[in-house]
């Protein structure tokens, strides 16, 4: 007997899926649970506003990187391998779950100035 194309198409699909670590939680990565923690950086005139930030996240929380500039700028979180296009005049956002445990830069990347350094512990 053989199965109808539709459904022989959603498991081919959810395979995929998986394999290629798009499940809904994948290996290593904690559920997404609670209120976010807000960390906001103003970058002006080329540098963060204060100073590099410095900032401590517990293991396994949810985390709301946000960046505000006055020039294009790319807001990257090494270690996590994410990234977020910020245009002039408006906030970039990166929302991750803070599960891998370290001190972790981030760069205003294109004007290659470190504008964070967060630990999770």
């Amino acid at each position: 007997m053989r199965a109808p194309r539709a459904v022989l198409a959603v498991l081919v699909a959810a395979a995929v899926g998986v394999s290629s670590g798009c499940a809904a939680f994948p290996a290593g990565r904690a559920a997404m649970t609670g209120s976010p923690q807000h960390i906001t950086i103003k970058f002006v005139a080329g540098a963060p506003q204060g100073g590099l930030l410095r900032t401590r996240v517990p293991l396994g929380s949810r985390v709301e990187l946000s960046m505000r500039s006055d020039v294009d700028e790319n807001l990257v979180l090494h270690g996590y391998e994410l990234d977020a296009m910020v245009p002039a005049g408006g906030t970039g956002t990166i929302a991750f779950t803070a599960d891998v445990p370290g001190i972790f830069v981030t760069d205003a990347e294109r004007s290659g100035v470190h504008v964070a350094r967060i630990e999770v512990r």
